[in-house]
């Protein structure tokens, strides 16, 4: 499917209202990753796929300095920069329109992916692009590769494509093991979360050594 039909597709799920962003409004998963985020005390964090912002907003309102969010829907980018001019600041916040696989973005501290590597067909490449970048810690979710969700998926892939093309993925761990024991990242959690996977990644040199 071509970026930009992917990006109209998405385009047409914003609403137009700009609201705050609530903790208590996420799921479970987006609860997971703000409690794993603030942990980690980082100071800039990158969210790849960030919808309309709410989670850059959530973490911004608590004391993340530099926001940067990655996004294929122009509208979701209005959304999130009208967001962030009335309850957040715009000034500390950077937008940038695309695939992650194709753009070279500032990197951050801490990069995650929430609930968008599905979405995307190249699982690697998108985590190799995060690792290029050197972040000191990523999180990100998959679906757990069962029968049960393969099959889920599939169902859903059928009419999603029969009526906008797209279709989700279910990605191999695999491929997220064999990727980060040869790059220099220590899993320091993972997570089931209903039919998601959620995984925490810290760079080595980040990690203090055992005596």
């Amino acid at each position: 499917m071509k970026e930009e039909n992917i990006a109209k597709m998405f385009d047409s799920s914003y609403s137009t209202e700009a609201k705050t962003a609530n903790y208590s409004n996420f799921d479970q998963v987006g609860k997971h990753f703000i409690d794993k985020i603030l942990s980690t005390n980082v100071n800039s964090v990158m969210d790849v796929g960030m919808g309309a912002g709410g989670l850059l907003l959530l973490l911004q309102n608590s004391g993340i300095e530099k926001i940067i969010g990655i996004e294929i829907s122009q509208k979701g980018i209005e959304l999130a920069r009208k967001r962030f001019e009335l309850f957040g600041d715009l000034t500390s916040a950077t937008f940038i329109k695309g695939d992650f696989t194709k753009l070279n973005p500032p990197t951050a501290e801490l990069i995650c992916f929430n609930n968008v590597l599905h979405c995307h067909p190249d699982l690697k490449g998108m985590l190799d692009k995060a690792i290029a970048l050197e972040p000191k810690y990523l999180i990100f979710n998959i679906p757990k590769k069962t029968r049960v969700i393969q099959t889920l998926f599939f169902v859903t892939s059928l009419f999603t494509r029969l009526a906008n093309g797209f279709r989700p993925y279910v990605h191999s761990s695999d491929i997220i093991r064999e990727l980060f024991d040869s790059s220099g990242y220590i899993l320091q959690d993972k997570t089931n979360q209903g039919i998601w996977e959620i995984y925490f990644y810290k760079k080595k040199s980040s990690v203090p050594s055992v005596e």
